[in-house]
């Protein structure tokens, strides 16, 4: 008899996972055979383009490094969540074989049992054997909103790792076999950075909250503690290094987003719009999909709303239950410290109440450098969760009788799912339907096919991509799409969407334009390339097509006559340089009206305008028209001010004459530099301006004491402006 309850208690959890799952997914979507598959959107795009690139690639070092994703340089499929540990028993198979399989629709599938199964293991570790509060808390843990707070991604969908830790840190405070508990700890580590990096963050704070625990109550000595703890993050860190996380090259781990994917205060409390009256909805500026606050533009990352029934459970142990509140926190104060740091983390250094920014604290570099390692710090409240969903069943059949407990769990249930329907509804829409393809795939399907190599200038690592990207998002949608279909080909790529500029966006164009175009590979240079850079090649209009995608070039249109007279690739009968009208402001900053004009020699666009790079930066545009006399260029700039040169001299070509040459003042943070271009010049190249600043001496700001960058800097550029001279 017992086996049999021991059987179901272990069973059911698991068959409630698989049934609630089967009730969002259809066969197509979990076997990975359905349109969602076939023409996949945003990350899940990355997520399969890195996993077929990986299983294509030759054995290497770090295990799941991928020299043809993002070559020269290389990049490792942990970067674009491919779930390693599952793409390296595709890419055996694969070897073995030479088949694919996509593998990720069975993970996300397989992702709802497992977490039904250790939120019972969890509940049952808490001292509460009872089948209906062990299904009873699977099911509130199935039902959590964060699963579905927006597109799928299946790395992120491995929360069953924070229950499984849960379950863990309950059975250390128990169990007199610290050292294979330990273990095990190192197990769920060793899964998540193989699964998702992210999740050791917040499954590692309950084994330190565990070992603390119990040397608080003496259970366990100082000196086994902390040999315990440094096995276990020793085991993960050579992991880590074998795999690749943590290695010598240039890929940037950490990068900006802290304070921006954070978690509103109003988050977990908050129901979906659809279910509140429009006098209360006004009131919040809410994501796309309706169902968080955003302040940001990036709290969706923190969307963590407990749903109705959880917050009954909430609201009834706040008043009937303090006492075992209080006994549980005393039991398990470190836990609950744990996880105060962890909810603190996810609101970050600006914490917001709806729209109302309440605490902005500032971030030293330093710290700014930290939390970049886990920028979306939003999600860090998802244990949380867990341990509420265990907790509140805990306090429900401890605090009342069987019979109860069982309906007051029935009713918080009840409410738990009719308040989450639409997120499972929404969810079901989602993974049953494509992305219709927006380029012509039959036509660059055939072009791909004939060339060995692929390049895209920018590549998706600039970060000036990025920022292009979010205003015009239907490119990123396309050039996801294109490199989804060089993936399936084979084609060895320099481009990969990774969430993390990892090269500069000045260094893309200068190696673009070179326009180095070898036999054997297809080059495409983006809306956001300044081809007036290139344009003036001898060989770009014998070389380069103009597509939906910007310009695409190759040796071998000769070769592919059916190609090069195809509607999606036309021959270049235009200027690309952008054409501006006289007295138009042209402004610098990332949502400004002039970064198409920028050439080579400039950082990121930022808020207020953008930096030049070394001694020499370039611009380029075209008049209206021929102007019958001189011009008159207005430059707006503020000097990189350093103590060490009181003048800073820029000379001003264009069209390669000279100009004039400009002073600027130290200590005038923005100057307003004037020049008169003749006529003569502005026909050298029919109206079109080809602009050079040249400085004679540039700086870092890190030797010049001011801060740790290292970029060469002359002078920002803020505006400019050209007037026809009266």
């Amino acid at each position: 008899m017992k086996l049999s309850i021991k059987f179901f208690s272990t069973a059911l959890p698991i068959l409630l996972g698989v049934v609630y799952a089967l009730s969002i997914f259809d066969f197509g979507y979990i076997l990975g055979q359905n349109d969602y598959w076939m023409h996949p959107f945003g990350d899940m795009t990355t997520h399969l383009i890195g996993a077929m690139y990986y299983v294509q690639s030759h054995w290497q070092f770090p295990l799941f490094f991928t020299p043809e994703l993002a070559f020269p340089e290389g990049t490792n499929i942990i970067f674009t969540d491919s779930l390693p540990i599952l793409a390296l028993i595709a890419k055996v198979i694969f070897k073995i074989s030479g088949e694919w399989f996509n593998y990720f629709g069975l993970w996300v599938f397989l992702c709802f049992p497992l977490l039904a199964f250790f939120i019972a293991l969890a509940t049952k570790e808490s001292g509460i054997k009872n089948i209906f509060a062990l299904l009873g808390a699977a099911l509130f843990a199935l039902t959590s909103p964060a699963l579905f707070r927006g597109n799928l991604g299946a790395s992120a969908m491995s929360h069953f790792l924070i229950p499984w830790s849960l379950y863990l840190y309950l059975k250390l405070l128990r169990s007199p076999n610290f050292w294979s508990i330990s273990t095990q700890f190192c197990l769920v580590g060793i899964l998540s950075i193989l699964l998702q990096p992210y999740f050791i963050i917040m499954v590692m704070p309950f084994f330190f909250a565990a070992l603390l625990q119990k040397m608080l109550l003496k259970q366990v000595s100082l000196r086994n503690a902390t040999s315990s703890f440094i096995y276990v993050l020793g085991m993960i860190l050579v992991t880590a290094i074998f795999i690749g996380i943590v290695n010598n090259s240039s890929t940037r781990n950490s990068l900006d987003g802290f304070g921006f994917f954070s978690m509103n205060l109003v988050s977990p409390f908050l129901p979906p719009r659809e279910h509140l009256p429009e006098f209360i909805a006004r009131y919040f500026t809410w994501s796309p999909n309706g169902y968080s606050c955003e302040a940001t533009g990036g709290q969706y990352e923190g969307y963590n709303y407990f749903g109705a029934g959880m917050l009954l459970l909430i609201v009834i142990h706040l008043f009937a239950s303090r006492d075992f509140i209080w006994k549980a926190f005393k039991r398990h104060v470190v836990l609950l410290l744990v996880l105060i740091g962890l909810v603190l983390t996810a609101l970050s250094n600006k914490i917001f109440f709806g729209n109302w920014l309440i605490f902005d604290i500032p971030m030293n570099a330093t710290f700014k450098d930290l939390t970049g390692f886990f920028r979306a710090s939003g999600r860090l409240f998802w244990p949380v969760y867990y341990v509420l969903a265990v907790g509140l069943v805990f306090l429900t059949f401890k605090r009342y009788k069987q019979r109860i407990a069982v309906t007051v769990t029935i009713l918080a249930l009840s409410l738990q799912l009719a308040d989450t329907q639409v997120l499972r509804r929404n969810q079901a829409n989602i993974t049953r339907c494509g992305t219709p393809c927006q380029f012509q795939e039959v036509a660059w399907s055939s072009l791909l096919d004939k060339h060995q190599f692929f390049l895209q200038y920018p590549s998706f690592q600039s970060f000036y991509f990025s920022v292009r990207s979010l205003q015009e998002p239907h490119r990123t949608i396309q050039k996801l799409q294109l490199l989804w279909l060089a993936a399936k080909l084979g084609k060895p790529t320099n481009s990969v969407y990774l969430a993390r500029p990892t090269r500069n966006w000045n260094d893309d164009v200068l190696e673009g334009g070179e326009f180095n175009i070898l036999p054997g590979g297809l080059y495409l240079f983006g809306k956001s390339f300044p081809l007036a850079l290139v344009e003036d090649h001898p060989n770009f209009k014998k070389w380069a097509r103009e597509s939906s995608f910007g310009v695409v070039c190759s040796r071998d249109w000769d070769k592919l006559p059916h190609l090069a007279s195809s509607e999606e690739f036309k021959p270049i009968t235009r200027s690309f340089a952008p054409t501006i009208q006289f007295g138009e402001l042209l402004r610098f900053t990332n949502d400004g009206n002039a970064l198409d004009c920028l050439l080579t020699g400039w950082s990121d666009p930022e808020p207020w305008g953008i930096w030049s790079l070394g001694k020499q930066s370039g611009l380029a545009f075209c008049l209206p028209r021929i102007p019958s006399g001189n011009i008159c260029l207005t430059l707006g700039a503020s000097p990189y001010i350093y103590p060490s040169r009181p003048v800073k001299e820029i000379s001003l070509f264009v069209n390669d004459t000279l100009i004039t040459t400009w002073n600027f003042q130290l200590g005038k943070p923005t100057e307003k530099q004037c020049a008169n271009i003749p006529k003569e010049v502005c026909q050298l190249n029919n109206g079109k301006l080809m602009i050079k600043l040249v400085s004679k001496e540039v700086e870092s700001p890190k030797q010049a004491g001011f801060s740790e960058d290292e970029r060469l800097i002359s002078l920002g550029l803020i505006d400019i402006m050209v007037t026809e001279e009266g």
